[in-house]
């Protein structure tokens, strides 16, 4: 297992972030952190800068549904210490609308975006690299 914590911080509201694969939705509050990991099983993930970036190591990830209650800048942060992370914010058809490699620090990814109420958009956390394989 590979782990992340995942920071939401809300500018205006909370959003509604579930798993794709069909879970309970979560509502989340500002601040508040969500503990998972990325593991070996996991979907791999394609972008043309993520095809490009990454050609020795698979990208893989879980995507979340993300729906806001009101219009205005929301911030996401994927941290690990265990692998490179990379966020992908996706509009409903699948665009990308934003995406980060290491913006936060390191190997540490962040987007912050504007975000209108009532639309969906997706959010994919992607591991990269597993560090130590990276670094050794």
């Amino acid at each position: 297992m590979v782990f992340f914590t995942l920071l939401i911080l809300i500018c205006l509201q909370q959003p509604t972030v579930s798993p794709d694969s069909g879970a309970d939705s979560k509502s989340l509050i500002l601040d508040q952190t969500v503990q998972g990991s990325v593991d070996d099983g996991a979907l791999m993930v394609h972008t043309p800068t993520l095809d490009q970036s990454y050609t020795n190591a698979p990208t893989v990830g879980l995507t979340y549904s993300v729906q806001v209650p009101e219009t205005g800048i929301y911030r996401f942060e994927l941290r690990s210490w265990a692998f490179d992370s990379y966020l992908i914010l996706q509009s409903a058809d699948g665009s990308i609308i934003a995406e980060d490699d290491d913006g936060l620090l390191l190997a540490h990814s962040r987007i912050a975006y504007s975000l209108e109420a009532g639309k969906h958009t997706s959010l994919r956390l992607v591991r990269c690299t597993v560090l130590e394989d990276h670094f050794s």
